[in-house]
């Protein structure tokens, strides 16, 4: 089903609404005359057992915990705790301090 037609020219880069250009060119005209398309048939794909067994779910979290360790991070520890922009320093206060 068709809802609504757009036509493009490409030659003086402009764009039409199919309904605004006529009845001739509105989406309703278009339905009835070529129809509704049906859709194309899809074959099922085959199913593919895998040769290896399957991997059990704590091999799987234990895998993935290993990848996201710390000890496969490749730069040390410290540089995890410190800041990649320095300590900042602090900035004197002006004007009248209350307490």
């Amino acid at each position: 089903m068709i809802y609504g037609v757009t036509y493009i020219d490409h030659n003086s880069k402009t764009v039409f609404k199919g309904s605004l250009l006529g009845k001739e060119y509105s989406a309703s005209v278009i339905n009835r005359k070529y129809g509704t398309i049906p859709p194309e048939k899809t074959e099922e794909a085959p199913v593919i057992h895998p040769s290896e067994p399957e991997m059990k779910e704590t091999e799987l979290v234990e895998g993935l915990l290993d990848i996201f360790s710390l000890e496969s991070y490749p730069y040390p520890a410290d540089d995890l705790t410190q800041s990649p922009y320095g300590k900042k320093k602090k900035r004197k206060r002006r004007g009248p301090h209350l307490g």
